[in-house]
């Protein structure tokens, strides 16, 4: 009989700080989009919406690279604008991480709201 191994939380906890903790594969990408803090107040921040690159992709998360920090926990809404007059597609984040670019650009690792299923996110790779 095979022997099965069962890891404690800690065990577990362990085992997931050594390697890849995501739960979705990632899709690297090229695109465009506008972002914007989802309580946007315009009267204290005229600039509401900064355009961004969305590097790469997964049924639950996105890493866009922006000219603005987002603090962690900050919702935004992301506008991919469509091609052939089709209407914009939007999608409902959580900054979850973020880093700085040697550019100046900072790169925000999110959480999407809703999942997307498998065909969507091909519509995206």
């Amino acid at each position: 009989m095979s022997e099965q191994s069962i890891l404690c939380p800690a065990e577990l906890a362990k085992a997931f700080a050594k390697g890849e903790r995501r739960v979705w594969a990632r899709h690297p990408a090229t695109i465009d989009g506008i972002c914007q803090p989802v309580a946007a107040d315009t009267a204290s921040e005229p600039e509401s919406a900064w355009p961004g690159l969305i590097v790469d992709i997964s049924c639950g998360g996105i890493r866009i690279s922006l000219g603005r920090r987002f603090q962690p926990g900050t919702p935004l809404v992301i506008e991919l604008p469509s091609e052939n007059n089709e209407p914009s597609r939007y999608l409902q984040v959580r900054v979850v991480h973020v880093s700085p670019e040697t550019d100046g650009q900072w790169v925000h690792g999110c959480e999407l709201r809703v999942k997307l299923s498998d065909d969507d996110l091909q519509d995206f790779v």
